[in-house]
């Protein structure tokens, strides 16, 4: 279920593939943290779902939309960022962008970004 906040940052995708901006987007996009523990075996941590993930013409973005941050999701939002390498398509860019604030003001960052 999505929170207000993502729900307006739905709108505003919309609105940009109504514009011709962006191509498409999915919402809550499953991703398994997988670690490595000291005698390297893979470890399933824990799972993330990223709120969006949004095709434009130069690049995929990977959105997280935050207005409240836990303990829980900062865990694991840092974890993410570390092994965002692992989650992208090599053949298009890729961005991962956190975007924070309230419906009504939002504010974005790319956190990380790789160009192919």
């Amino acid at each position: 279920m999505l929170s207000n906040f993502e729900k307006a940052y739905k709108a505003y995708l919309d609105d940009e593939i109504d514009k011709g901006n962006i191509i498409t987007y999915t919402q809550q996009k499953a991703i398994n943290l997988i670690v490595y523990n000291a005698s390297q075996e893979l470890l399933h941590f824990k799972d993330y779902k990223i709120d969006f993930v949004v095709d434009t013409r130069d690049a995929v973005e990977w959105v997280e939309v935050k207005g409240f941050q836990t303990n829980d999701w900062l865990n694991k939002w840092q974890l993410a960022q570390h092994l965002f390498y692992d989650f992208i398509d090599k053949s298009k860019n890729a961005k991962l962008v956190l975007v924070t604030g309230k419906a009504e003001k939002m504010h974005s960052k790319i956190v990380k970004s790789y160009y192919c």
